[in-house]
Parts: structure tokens; sequence; C-alpha cells
């Protein structure tokens, strides 16, 4: 590496200039190179940097805009390949490695920065170097790297080598400037990106038709105020020099939404409570105020608020007759760690189930007879029924400041609101959030098809409000940073803020910190467990004994931890006896496109996380299955979540995907585009469940956690037949001129653990009356183990086709009234198994 040189020499000697001379521009480049000359490279060579900016340039050549090398993505690269990224610290690497399916992802052993480098030595080794070509040979390389046809060297993965190449190319570009790339905001100034500038509720009318939605909907401007500061919060300190510690009434597993709801009830009611939490404490007005917050390639990318897989992962596959291989970064799903779990980085999504849900197949089968439910599909009943958990769904809106318009309030269907949902006993506590122009043409082509549009739910707050606990929350400001980000505003609702701020100095109240659970343990006849055994933060191993254990993990950690702990009777696929790791399933996600002529601008920078306009009239039972040959269903959204650059990049079906005419297309299709989802149920299936690998530990030495899943047949014909309708929605609106469409669960696309899906891991430990079919009893109290309380998205037997968040609160409130009524005056069975 040399000590001093110029980087725009080494730069221009690539001859980035003529990829865009072949495509008709002037050779000598309009844009001046990034300024970074004095500073040596981190980790390439000078032939390594020459050999990414040729390369870098076919991705994103010059046009009225600086080239990928011209804005400093070779610099970005370098910085990447130098740090924790490049050294491979977001990857689980622990062997034995061999070659598994793309739907397994990653799963060679080698960091990021040994497969691109090594991939580029080879390269320039064994082929005449890009930077030595001209512009078609340039072109043709790349071609030929995507389609595999050029060999790289030895067992260097070529598919792995060039979507890293590709992806980081695309990151530099559009990634906040702080990172060496997007030079004088060159990527953000070609899409319209104000950058994050957080404020955005006062454009939400900017392009809105003439026509307003339904009054009702909306929240008055004029009653959303600034944002507020705030002073700084200091941590509570903890301290444990003891590997037994003195007995608490209760332990409880995870700091997220359920275990510190749990504590607070709890609590309250008179039990002593600790809490261990696996990662460290943070708070909304510190740790997630912007701009530092509204870091792209952080928290979206590089999942900064995400577990860590190289502590904790799993392994996958999608049959039993598959070698199960670990999920070595995180892709498909997100799990959150740190106070306040993945409650942290939720949207916002606050949904009831529909009371049809919770009686899947009785309701089913008493509808459309014995034989209807496909013989494939291991669907029950939940127990409990949404009358009984209505008080509970509202309370739990209440504790968010959920924002809507209820559509049957007290029996009374209301238009303008959800006509299929079940009876709510009071609206929500603010109203719905002001849609943009893309939800608005949405809504209105729907109703032209005789459709029920609605505003989708929303714990993003539209007014100030404060929450039965106390908690002040402030309304949401649009700032597009939602899902993967925490909120600095305190205007979108997470358990830091409504809950742990309202219980943190009770004094039944403690919690740990980087206190990793390994087991749960029992007594010695096993009919009760007598606490939990964790690591804490200096590695000790700690045993915490206790009256009462709830499970509030996220929930396929919940399983994990159950598996591990040999609580319950493990699920055998072969003979289908037992229950703990049956009935996993997940979310049936597919998209739909649709592009608007010049008359339109949709600003998608200006979202949140529940920002959408949604049609109910295919989710549940809520139409006519007789004839279909399926169960379930979805809703489908137009939403406006966020226009970050990197990630936010709809182009029209059959734009090339790199390139001066993709580079183009981004530019004209940024503001021109509506985001339509699918957010189908998932039905549970024999064959799709979680068990222990064989192969493969944790960081703690535990066997990892094993997953078998596929789309069963039936949700790859309920989302085929919810996505058409999806599509004739879009071909309706206005001002459209092209829609496109893509369906994850299709036939013949196996399940994927790669590209994100939804964080909606469900089932594994659920719910229900027959212990033969279900780990806990309708109580959330596991049949085997009477004072172990089991919260989360692990109880449900299948998947509905709504965010998991508001059920499994509904459900929590549910166990914790019973706990505290029922079971703490007197430990035992609250059902007779």
């Amino acid at each position: 590496m040399p000590n001093s040189f110029s980087r725009r020499a080494v730069l221009q000697a690539a001859g980035a200039s003529g990829v865009a001379a072949a495509i008709g521009l002037p050779a000598i480049p309009r844009h001046a190179f990034a300024q970074s000359d004095t500073r040596p490279w981190a980790i390439l060579t000078d032939t390594q940097a020459r050999w990414l900016a040729a390369a870098c340039d076919v991705f994103i050549p010059e046009d009225e805009f600086p080239s990928a090398s011209q804005a400093g993505v070779v610099d970005f690269i370098d910085l990447q390949m130098a740090t924790g990224y490049g050294r491979g610290e977001g990857l689980y690497l622990q062997a034995p490695f061999y070659d598994g399916t793309p739907q397994q992802g990653w799963q060679i052993d080698m960091t990021p920065a040994e497969l691109l480098l090594g991939g580029i030595d080879a390269l320039t080794t064994e082929t005449t170097p890009i930077f030595d070509l001209d512009a078609r040979g340039r072109a043709d390389l790349v071609q030929a790297l995507s389609e595999r046809r050029q060999p790289i060297g030895g067992d260097m993965p070529a598919t792995d080598f060039f979507t890293l190449l590709h992806s980081l190319t695309n990151e530099g570009y559009f990634a906040d400037p702080i990172y060496l790339g997007n030079h004088d905001y060159a990527g953000w100034r070609m899409v319209g990106f104000p950058g994050a500038h957080a404020y955005y509720l006062d454009r939400v009318d900017d392009h809105r038709p003439s026509a307003p939605p339904p009054p009702d909907w909306a929240s008055p401007i004029s009653a959303v105020a600034a944002p507020p500061r705030h002073a700084p919060f200091r941590p509570e300190g903890r301290a444990m020099a003891d590997r037994r510690l003195p007995k608490t009434d209760v332990v409880i597993v995870g700091g997220g939404w359920t275990g510190l709801t749990a504590a607070y009830e709890l609590a309250h009611a008179g039990q002593r409570c600790v809490v261990l939490e696996r990662g460290h404490h943070r708070h909304d007005a510190t740790h997630f105020a912007g701009p530092a917050e509204h870091d792209e390639l952080k928290y979206a990318l590089r999942y900064g608020h995400m577990q860590d897989v190289k502590k904790e992962t799993l392994t996958f596959r999608n049959r039993r007759d598959q070698r199960a291989l670990p999920m070595r970064r995180l892709g498909s799903f997100l799990p959150g760690t740190g106070l306040g779990g993945a409650g942290i980085h939720w949207n916002g999504q606050i949904w009831r189930p529909l009371p049809s849900d919770l009686e899947m197949r009785s309701h089913y089968e008493a509808r459309y007879g014995a034989q209807f439910i496909p013989e494939d599909l291991s669907i029950q009943d939940w127990g409990v029924s949404y009358d009984e958990l209505e008080p509970h769904f509202d309370f739990f809106e209440k504790i968010c400041g959920a924002a809507g318009y209820a559509g049957n309030l007290n029996g009374e269907t209301r238009a303008g609101g959800n006509p299929f949902e079940g009876v709510r006993a009071n609206d929500y506590p603010n109203p719905a959030m002001r849609q943009p122009i893309s939800n608005t043409l949405f809504g209105q082509a729907a109703e032209r098809l005789g459709y029920n549009p609605f505003p989708m739910p929303s714990a993003n707050v539209t007014a100030a409000y404060e929450n039965p606990y106390g908690a002040q929350l402030h309304p949401c400001p649009y700032c597009g940073f939602c899902e993967r980000f925490g909120c600095g505003y305190m205007a979108k609702a997470d358990p830091i803020i409504c809950v742990y701020d309202r219980i943190k100095d009770h004094e039944n109240f403690e919690i740990r910190f980087d206190a990793q659970v390994l087991r749960v343990t029992k007594s010695n006849d096993g009919r009760t467990a007598t606490g939990v055994v964790y690591l804490d933060e200096d590695g000790l191993e700690v045993f915490q004994p206790a009256d009462t254990v709830c499970l509030n993990a996220y929930a396929l950690w919940n399983v994990h931890l159950m598996l591990v702990s040999e609580l319950g009777r493990p699920y055998d696929p072969e003979t289908r006896q037992g229950t703990v790791g049956r009935n996993y399933s997940y979310q049936t996600i597919a998209a739909v496109d649709a592009f608007f002529d010049d008359s339109v601008q949709t600003d998608p920078f200006m979202g949140a996380g529940a920002l959408g306009v949604v049609v109910d009239d295919f989710n549940g039972d809520n139409f006519d299955h007789a004839e279909l040959g399926f169960v379930g269903g979805g809703y489908i959204a137009c939403k406006q979540y966020h226009g970050r650059p990197i990630s936010y990049q709809p182009v029209p079906e059959g734009t090339p995907p790199w390139g001066a005419e993709w580079k183009r297309a981004v530019r004209e299709s940024y503001a021109r585009h509506a985001d339509l989802v699918i957010h189908g149920s998932s039905m549970s299936t024999p064959e799709n469940y979680l068990d222990l690998d064989p192969t493969w530990t944790d960081a703690y030495g535990r066997p990892l956690l094993r997953m078998t899943f596929n789309f069963p047949q039936n949700d790859r014909r309920m989302s085929d037949y919810v996505m058409t309708r999806a599509v004739e929605i879009a071909q309706e609106m206005d001002n459209v001129t092209s829609v496109s469409s893509v369906n994850l669960a299709a036939e013949g696309n196996d399940y994927s653990i790669v590209p994100y899906q939804t964080t909606h891991n469900v089932g594994g430990a659920v719910i229900g009356t027959d212990p033969q079919t279900s780990v806990v009893n309708r109580y959330g109290q596991m049949w085997d183990h009477h004072n172990v309380f089991v919260f989360g998205a692990c109880l449900f037997p299948q998947n509905l086709g709504y965010n998991p968040t508001g059920p499994l609160m509904g459900l929590a409130y549910w166990t914790l009234e019973h706990m505290k009524r029922d079971y703490l005056p007197n430990p035992r069975p609250l059902m007779d198994a």
C-alpha cells in the first residue's frame, strides 16, 4: 500500500469514461472524481482500485449525473472491505461448510473482503484486466460474470462474487456520504431524495387530487407540532457477583413488547420481577435520535439493531430430505436484540385478527363442510375467541395511541372503515394518518371496483397523546425511517417509551442487560421450572431461581429455549407426535408495482411504517372460498413506507438490472411509483416445523434451531388469487402507465431465506385446548410445566393475513389477566390436560 499517491490518478487510469463513450456520451468525463487524493487506500491495491472503477462504471455509467467511480464508489468499497462488514462481522462462519441451494443463502468460508478482493485478483491474473478492455469488452465481462459464464478461478463462487460487487456499487452510489461514496450527493440528487431531513408531514397534501378522502380519516395538520427535544437519558446500573442469586417471584426472558408488559402488569400486582435481556440498554431519546439514526446503510442494510448471527442463528431447509444449512447472515426475517427487542424496529402496523381467524378449522368446516380443508394442513382453532380478547386488543391500542378509523363500532358498520373487522367497543385513540397521492389513487380505484378501502391501523401516532401508563407520544413527522429503525421522535409506539419508562423505577422491577439465557431449569420430578441459567456480561454463568418463569423472547428463540431445556415434548414429523416445534408458519408475500405518468408525483421519501390504504375484501374468509380450493387470504395495501434510495429503486418490468437504461429508469420512476403489497396468511402443515440441528452449535455450545419450511400448495393458490385482484386494482388506478407483479410463493418458487419478506415467524409453541396438539393451554400456560407461561407469536397455530403484533399483545394481556387473577393466588394448572 503506497504511503502517498493520487487516488484520482489511479481511478482515471482505469479509463472510466470509456463506458460513457460507448453509450454516446462524451469521452471526456463531465464530472470530477471524489476528492480523496491524499489518503492511501485502506485495504485496496492500486490494481484492485482500477479494476473496481472500471467494473462499477458498467453498473452506473456517467450521464447527466456522475458515474459510480466519479461518485466515490471505489472509496466506499475500500472502507467497507477494511471495516467490520468486510471482515465478516455479520456472518456465522462456523464449519463445516457445504454447498447449498440458492434458497439457503451464503454458504462460503470467506469474509466479504476475502471474496471480493480474491475474486478481483484472480480475474486480473487469469484474464485480461477489465480496465484494459474497451467499453464493449467491459460490458461483456460484467454480463458474463452475472451469468456465471466467466470463471473466476479456483473455488471462488462466481454468483456470490458478482452479487457482492453489484450490491456494493449500488450501496456506494446511494449511501450517506459519510461512507465516502455518493460524493456531492450524486445518487440522492439523481432520484430527488432530499436527505434524512425527517419532517415531511407538511408536504403530504402537495400532490393530492382535489377530492379529499373521507374527512374522518384525517388528522388536521394544524394539530401536528414540531418534534420535541428531550433531556439525555442515563441507564440504570446493575451488579451481580454470585452464580446463584436469591429467588425472585417471576423471571422474564426477553425485554421486548411482551416481556416489559408482563413485568409492568405483574410488578404492579405485587410480584418481584427480573427481566433478562440478551442485548444492551438503549433509549429512544439518545440512541435513536436523528440524524445519526437515519442511516440507511447502517440500520437497513447492515442490520445495526438486529441480532448477531455469530452468537445465535438457525439452520434451514425446504424439505426433510435436504441437508439443513446455517443461516449465515440475516435475510428473510430480522429478529431484534437489545431493550425493546423487535418492537423498536417494527413498522407500527397494529391489527386485530378477524373473529374467524381464531376459530379457523371449526369456521371453515361449519361454512364449507368437513372435507373442505386440504388434507395436508394442520390448522386448528386457538381455543380463545375474539370476544374474549377484544378488551385486550382495545387496551393495547390505547397503550400505542393507535391511529385509525373503526369500521365496526359496537356493531354499527361505518363507511370509510374496515367492514369486515370484529366488533369494537371503542374507536381508535387517534385519527387515521393522512394519505399521500399514491395511496389515495389506490383507494379511489378500489372503490370503483366495489371494494372497501380504509386507512391502515397505525402505531405511528397522529396527535400528542398520553397512554394509560402515563407515557407521552408525539405526532409522526413522516420521516420515512420506521422499519429497521428506532424512533427518536417518540412518534412510533415502542416498548421503551410506552412501557419501560413507566416501570423502570418500580420497586418490584429489575432488568439485567447482556444476559443471555441458556436454559430453563426444572425440578427433580420435571413437573415445574425452578428458574433459568444465563450468561452475564462478564461470561459468568448465573442461576436465577424463580417461582414463575415467563418466556417472552422472539418466537423462534422461545421455541429454541424450550427444546434445549427439554420443556414439553419435541415434535416428531415421522410419527406426528409431540408439540414443541409443531405448526411453524410464516407469511405469504406478493407485490404489485404501478408506474404513473408524469402528471403524478409521489414523493416516496415522505413515508411512515403504517402509512397505507388497505382492502380487506380478500382476507380471511371475507370472500366465498367454495370454488377456490384454498383457505385463508390476505390484505391488499398500497403503502408508502419510505423512499430510502439504496432500497427503494422501483423500475418498470423489462428494465435491465444495471447500466445506462437502468440508471435512467431509476431516476424517472423514483417519484412515479405506487407500491402494492399482498400480505397473505400462512397455513401450518405437518412438514413445516422446528427442531434442533444435529451438526451446528451457537456461540454458547447449544445446538442451533433447525427450520424446515416451504410454501404449502394451499398458500400458493391463495397468493396467486389475491395477487390477481391486486393487479386489477392497480390497472384501475388513474394515470397508471404500466403494472408488474412478483409472487414469492408462485408455483415453482421454493421459500428462500435470502430476500427480506417479513419478521413474522409464528408457531412452534402453539396455544389450544388439546395437549396432544398444543404446547400451552388457552391461558398461555404450558401443559407440562404449570409455572411456565409462554408469550408471543410462537403461540399462533397458523399465521393470519395480518401483522402479528396486535394479536400477540392481545394474547399477552389475556394471559396476564389470568395469571394475576387465577394463577398467582393459587399456583396450579388452569386447565385439566
